[in-house]
């Protein structure tokens, strides 16, 4: 099963409406649903222009992440640079 992206979610809602990550806290489910549902039909001016200028999300690339470097920075629980 694979993660649901909350961050894209939520950055959706914000392009879509202005409103404030406070604001989307404050939705349950079953709004979203519905906000999601009427994008889907009338999609928001930024996605139909970018639509319209052939505009693609970049492929993301698997992120690999080393905390050694940041470890190796830490010496007895305090953070040197």
């Amino acid at each position: 099963m694979s993660e649901f992206d909350w961050g894209g979610l939520y950055a959706h809602l914000i392009a879509s409406t202005g409103w404030e990550w406070g604001q989307i806290d404050n939705l349950d489910l079953s709004k979203v649903e519905v906000l999601v549902k009427y994008y889907n039909e009338h999609p928001p001016l930024h996605l139909m222009v970018a639509s319209f200028l052939d505009i693609k999300p970049s492929p993301e690339t698997p992120k690999v992440v080393d905390n050694s470097e940041f470890f190796r920075m830490m010496t007895g629980g305090v953070l040197r640079g």
